[in-house]
């Protein structure tokens, strides 16, 4: 937003902003074994939501931008 008017830039005026989260597989070591993946979502809850359904056998992060939302750790006792 522009602080003199508190609109936003004619550019953006009537554009609908989408948060873009990104997911990470994480390994045993603690570290990225995949590509990250890219999801749109309209904001934290429905990233959360998709996000944790990605757990299966590995940790995931979900970060939106450089801030991490949150991390879901995998039950190593189901498989």
């Amino acid at each position: 937003m522009t602080e003199s008017t508190g609109k936003l830039p004619p550019v953006l005026q009537g554009a609908a902003i989408v948060p873009e989260y990104r997911t990470y597989l994480i390994d045993q070591n603690n570290c990225i074994s995949a590509p990250a993946k890219t999801v749109e979502c309209a904001g934290d809850f429905d990233a959360i939501d998709k996000a944790k359904h990605l757990v299966d056998g590995h940790d995931v992060e979900l970060w939106e931008g450089d801030r991490l939302v949150m991390r879901f750790f995998h039950d190593p006792r189901k498989k």
